[in-house]
């Protein structure tokens, strides 16, 4: 769907979030530079991301995404991460 297809759609979700006050004064600030609401700000945001990630996803070649795995073996305290444990 075009950017700006879902601005004109009826809002009937809603959502809690949770930012670093930083980050919200950033986002407000530069809405405010735009001169649109900084809700109407972050639903862009959002937008455009999922537009990026759509057409990042059709330009890379098919192919099965890695497998995400959480070692649940206990650690010593002191004992360091290996390489494939560091995020």
């Amino acid at each position: 769907m075009p950017l700006d297809r879902f601005e004109f759609q009826p809002k009937d979700a809603s959502i809690n979030l949770r930012l670093p006050r930083r980050q919200l004064d950033a986002v407000k600030s530069e809405a405010a530079k735009q001169g649109v609401p900084y809700q109407r700000f972050i639903r862009e945001l959002l937008q455009r991301g999922m537009e990026t990630l759509r057409l990042s996803a059709s330009r890379t070649p098919s192919r099965e995404p890695r497998p995400f795995r959480v070692s649940w073996e206990r650690r010593s305290p002191g004992r360091q991460l290996r390489q494939s444990e560091r995020l």
